[in-house]
């Protein structure tokens, strides 16, 4: 075996062969319990999918890939199915299990009561599911060949015979016709089941059906299509080949083999994670992109400011995904130029009350950066200088070149969203003012540090991008604000009494002395003198401020106001902690970063186990916190995971 194989083969990705909460725990009775068949399995339960549907939703993982609006999850085994559980319909208007077991699996004159060594699995790609009978074992594995169609592939003794059956769990009927079944469910498209060449399946009632298929020498595949019978040609080894080639890429590209095995799962995981969220155009979101969490009903859509994240640690990967991240954001791009908050399958649904940090021209250049894909550069060029002069033209009330965060309905609570950091204690006394220039622009009556950092950068990626495919830049562009004169921006924001970034009030120009993690982008865009970098520095590696059990809590800790659970007031979020580590590391500070990246990876609970990563931490005690299977926590992890030990 060549060195990539001996590689692939370390991943675990090469194949051979009703309980309502989620649980590795509890069993059947079972006198000959053989050892686990994926215990040494690289990246076994790389995530805990094991629920077994009730006729509650609780569930907070599944599986899916490739944009797959459905999901699956293993049976727990306190609740054995002989096949996995769903799927599951993840469209926020109808999410509801369609089945139990879609596609249950057992052998002729075998009585599950005969059946031991039940064992279940999530690997990166795929469900696999082993059990043992007087015939011999029977080895099940799922995985998605597009995403309207998953495909069941079931190894069993030669010479046997299987009775598939299953039913839906949802309003609808069954037809049954030669070797499909057609699932017909209120509000959704046809679901079919294709089994193989010359057999023939059977209604059994209303909603549940069974088909007989013998073994012969090799497996029996099961195609579910989603909303059409899929492909003519169809070649199942082929498919599975394909499926387990991409993912081998997927890890291929993302995995060093310079860093731990712990660090190795917890870099496989967030790739699981965002794949996961990933999820194809429908209705009227025109691009493929990811979603915060499928957790979540109503994360089931694209945001700003998390797409531009979600694309850049993409890019490492499946730089396709990451040019329709960004693509399905510029699709509703204002007249204006303004990228609006957050989008959906349904249009009437997108908030066009604000906007988010401008980080879209970085998300394009590390997509440049691993694709040299001037084509997209180009493509992208005008709409990115369109949005970065609408901040200008729109969020700065007094017009002196610093911008400051905003609405289009004048509320401050859509200007705090804008900022992406709702809650945060530095917008505690925050007014709105009217942008003289439009009737629907206002800002916050305070500047704010991060913003212009953001947009010092924009402009940087922007000039930087433009000369690398041959570009003019014709769209107009500030030329005389700040954005241009990185140094003046980071002068303005130093408060050289506090050694510390902070925003200012507008008009008086005020300190407004919250300590907060947004002091990082002043670094983490290079703006920052040596002086002002080592100061923040201080600051960041005080234990009583941000350099807490899990490191750099949204607001210091000893801020009066810290709160470790109440969201952006003194929670971890990743991305942040990534701002954090990255500024630090651009500065020479590498041991320093590579210490708390270590922190984070190793205090996170079950970040290198099977629990999934959490929208935000208590900086305390590193207890999760809000929806779980986050992506943009699983991007900065990503992110973190490529510059550790790197100087640049």
């Amino acid at each position: 075996m060549n060195r990539f194989g001996i590689f692939l083969a370390a991943c675990g990705l090469l194949f051979t062969g009703t309980g309502c909460v989620h649980s590795q725990t509890g069993s059947l009775p079972e006198t000959e319990e053989p050892s686990d068949p994926f215990k040494d399995v690289a990246y076994a339960d790389i995530i805990d999918a094991r629920y077994t549907p009730c006729n509650e939703s609780r569930c907070m993982t599944w599986f899916t890939d490739m944009g797959s609006w459905y999901g699956f999850t293993l049976p727990m085994k306190s609740d054995i199915r002989h096949g996995f559980c769903g799927p599951f319909d993840l469209a926020p208007e109808r999410r509801t299990w369609i089945s139990d077991a879609l596609v249950d699996v057992d052998l002729e004159s075998v009585s599950r009561d005969e059946c031991h060594g039940f064992a279940t699995t999530y690997l990166p790609g795929e469900l696999r599911m082993f059990y043992d009978t007087p015939l011999g074992p029977v080895r099940e594995k799922l995985f998605f060949s597009s995403c309207d169609e998953a495909i069941l592939k079931v190894n069993a003794p030669e010479g046997s015979t299987a009775r598939f059956h299953g039913r839906l769990t949802v309003e609808g009927g069954i037809d049954c016709k030669d070797n499909r079944v057609r699932f017909k469910t209120t509000g959704r498209k046809d679901i079919t089941l294709v089994f193989p060449e010359g057999v023939t399946a059977e209604k059994e009632g209303v909603d549940a059906y069974s088909v007989k298929v013998p073994f012969s020498t090799g497996p029996v595949f099961v195609r579910m299509c989603f909303g059409a019978e899929g492909r003519k040609d169809y070649y199942p080894e082929i498919l599975e080949e394909s499926a387990s080639g991409r993912w081998q890429g997927y890890l291929g590209s993302v995995i060093r083999q310079d860093t731990s095995e712990e660090f190795r799962r917890i870099a496989a995981k967030a790739v699981v994670t965002l794949v996961s969220n990933w999820k194809s155009r429908k209705g009227d979101l025109k691009h493929d992109g990811i979603v915060p969490s499928q957790s979540v009903s109503y994360f089931m859509g694209f945001w700003g400011w998390d797409s531009w994240k979600h694309a850049a640690a993409v890019a490492s990967f499946a730089p396709g995904l990451a040019k329709d991240q960004v693509r399905a954001m510029f699709d509703y791009q204002t007249p204006e130029g303004m990228i609006t908050d957050c989008v959906y399958k349904d249009s009437e649904e997108n908030n066009l009350r604000n906007s988010k940090p401008p980080l879209a021209a970085w998300a394009v250049s590390k997509i440049f950066e691993k694709t040299a894909d001037k084509d997209f550069v180009i493509e992208m060029l005008p709409g990115l200088a369109r949005y970065h002069a609408w901040w200008y033209r729109f969020r700065d009330a007094d017009m002196n070149g610093i911008c400051e965060y905003g609405s289009c309905d004048g509320t401050r609570e859509a200007a705090a969203w804008e900022s992406g950091m709702d809650n945060a204690i530095r917008f505690d006394r925050t007014s709105m003012v009217r942008n003289g220039r439009n009737d629907s622009a206002w800002s916050m009556d305070q500047e704010s540090v991060d913003l212009n950092a953001f947009l010092v950068y924009d402009r940087k990626c922007l000039d930087e991008l433009a000369d690398k495919v041959g570009c003019v830049m014709v769209h107009d562009l500030p030329a005389n604000s700040e954005d241009t004169d990185p140094s003046g921006v980071s002068e303005w924001f130093y408060d050289r009494s506090d050694r510390f970034f902070h925003d200012r009030k507008l008009g008086s120009g005020d300190f407004i002395r919250t300590s907060g993690t947004e002091a990082a982008i002043p670094l983490w865009t290079g703006i920052a003198s040596d002086e002002q970098a080592e100061a923040v520095r201080e600051r960041f590696g005080d234990k009583k401020k941000f350099a807490t059990y899990i490191p750099f809590p949204t607001s210091a800790a000893d801020d009066p106001a810290f709160n470790p659970e109440a969201y952006w007031r003194g929670p971890v979020w990743l991305d942040q902690a990534y701002f954090c580590i990255s500024g630090l590391r651009r500065y020479g500070y590498i041991e320093m970063a590579d210490e708390f990246t270590r922190k984070l990876f190793d205090n996170l609970p079950g970040l290198s186990g099977s629990s999934p990563v959490y929208e935000n931490y208590n900086s305390l005690t590193g207890s999760p916190l809000e929806a779980p299977n986050f992506s943009w926590s699983a991007a900065a992890i990503l992110l973190l995971y490529e510059e550790y030990g790197k100087n640049f």
